[in-house]
């Protein structure tokens, strides 16, 4: 976490592109509702012992926009590209999804 308090202004500047690919992300129709998706994708189940330490980030957008999200997570020393699931399709054609589950100590 030390690393992105020192990149704090640059870091938030660097995503602030990212705006249009959340609203779109947000404004799209409940994924629930459609059946676009087969058996070959497996829901994943999230459901893993909830605590309040944990954290979930979801990165989600074209391949390119998701790897470099997470190449500039690695480096401000947030996270590996290792600790990141493998790129999940989404609904919306060209559209993936990567996962980060940290552990969070608030009280450090």
């Amino acid at each position: 976490m030390e690393g992105l308090k020192s990149h704090r202004y640059s870091f938030g500047r660097q995503l602030r592109w990212l705006t249009p690919i959340w609203s779109k992300t947000m404004m799209t129709e409940n994924p629930c509702s459609q059946t676009a998706l087969t058996s070959e994708q497996p829901f994943i189940d999230l459901r893993d012992r909830p605590s309040p330490d944990i954290l979930r980030v979801l990165a989600i957008g074209s391949p390119q926009v998701v790897h470099f999200f997470v190449m500039t997570l690695f480096r401000y020393g947030y996270a590996r590209p290792d600790e990141w699931s493998r790129p999940l399709p989404t609904i919306n054609q060209g559209e993936v999804m990567q996962i980060l589950t940290k552990r969070v100590n608030l009280f450090e």
